[in-house]
């Protein structure tokens, strides 16, 4: 039986917390720091467009960038907003994998007859709801695996929140990916992609089985 897995993804969760406990800081601006101010943990899209990379120690970012609001850690509140945005997915479906602080898969398989509706709506209630409830922005990505899920919400986050890869555009999103823009394609494996002339998504599906 095919199945349709969706990939939540949590937008800058961290900054989206503290947006959701301080509705001031909504569109300025604003970066969380690690423990003790060491570096840069997270961005909101407006401190990114100014430049701030992730990573970034503290005692360079600020005097470089100036007009950034730099907020301290407060994990206690990260915490407790991750698990508010979870039990609200496990709301619209059981099975739901929780893979990280901000992540989730969500199978969707059979919620169309549940919810009356395809599933690209299905996956707009959710982040509807997510927002409305939790004031948490959620990039959804819709497809048949979680690999192709994953991809497709990377996407969604410059496509209006939601992104849908089926059997039709597959592959011609495949041929568009590279190959290191894959979940669980690191330095060493990059490598041996190119060794064996694999530069997109869609020259490793075309390899044979024995090769992969």
């Amino acid at each position: 039986m095919k199945h349709y897995i969706a990939l939540a993804d949590c937008d800058c969760l961290f900054v989206s917390a503290e947006r959701a406990f301080n509705r001031r800081l909504e569109g300025i601006p604003v970066a969380v720091l690690s423990n003790n101010d060491g570096c840069v943990i997270s961005r909101s899209k407006e401190a990114k467009a100014l430049g701030l990379k992730m990573g970034e120690p503290y005692f360079m970012a600020r005097p470089r960038l100036p007009n950034i609001l730099y907020v301290r850690a407060n994990h206690d509140l990260y915490r407790a907003t991750s698990e508010k945005v979870m039990a609200m997915l496990k709301s619209f479906t059981p099975d739901v994998e929780v893979c990280s602080v901000d992540e989730a898969y969500l199978d969707l398989t059979g919620t169309k007859l549940l919810y009356k509706q395809n599933y690209f709506k299905t996956a707009a209630m959710i982040r509807n709801a997510v927002w409305d409830k939790l004031h948490i922005p959620v990039s959804i990505g819709l497809s048949t695996t979680k690999t192709l899920a994953k991809l497709a919400s990377d996407k969604a986050k410059n496509c209006g929140g939601i992104f849908a890869i089926g059997s039709a555009e597959r592959r011609k999103i495949l041929a568009q990916t590279k190959i290191e823009d894959v979940s669980g394609v690191g330095k060493r494996l990059l490598v041996k992609m190119r060794d064996g002339c694999v530069f997109t998504a869609l020259d490793f599906i075309s390899r044979p089985d024995h090769w992969v």
